[in-house]
């Protein structure tokens, strides 16, 4: 089948699932904020059957505040929860993302819009090597059978 065939439906049909997204300043558009919970859990089968059960919850914040006519603020933050139960052993990973700010400026009657964002280091600097970086090598030893979100 020609390719041009192929893409007018993939096209079509990624509009039908296509969210809106918000890529200009709305007038008067009020402050808000999403506060999301995630849960995630695996059981897991080794060679020898035992089971390795992963769990892990993610709890994320984001918002929006106008700072005045034209001019707004995004931020966003994110907390997750890491816990492995090995037969032998149980180690846990928890930490918070980088904050995440971003202001945008709309010109020339919306016609142009500037934004900038930053993010703040709020994360780990080191592991515990006995629970923590245990986790770690866990999660990038087969990504196919643990498929993370983020």
């Amino acid at each position: 089948m020609p390719t041009k065939n192929i893409i007018l439906p993939v096209f079509l049909l990624t509009l039908l699932f296509a969210s809106a997204a918000n890529g200009q300043i709305i007038y008067k558009q009020p402050g808000s904020f999403n506060l999301n919970y995630y849960y995630n859990h695996w059981s897991l089968d080794n060679a020898s059957g035992i089971d390795n059960i992963l769990s892990q919850t993610t709890v994320s914040l984001a918002g929006f505040i106008p700072l005045r006519e034209n001019f707004e603020a995004r931020y966003s933050i994110l907390s997750g929860h890491n816990n492995l139960d090995l037969h032998d052993s149980e180690s846990k990973l928890s930490g918070l993302s980088d904050l995440r700010i971003q202001l945008a400026h709309s010109f020339k009657k919306d016609n142009l819009l500037l934004s900038g964002g930053i993010n703040l280091p709020t994360g780990k600097k080191e592991l515990d090597t006995a629970g923590e970086q245990r986790i770690i090598e866990f999660l990038s030893q087969d990504y196919l059978s643990v498929p993370l979100r983020r």
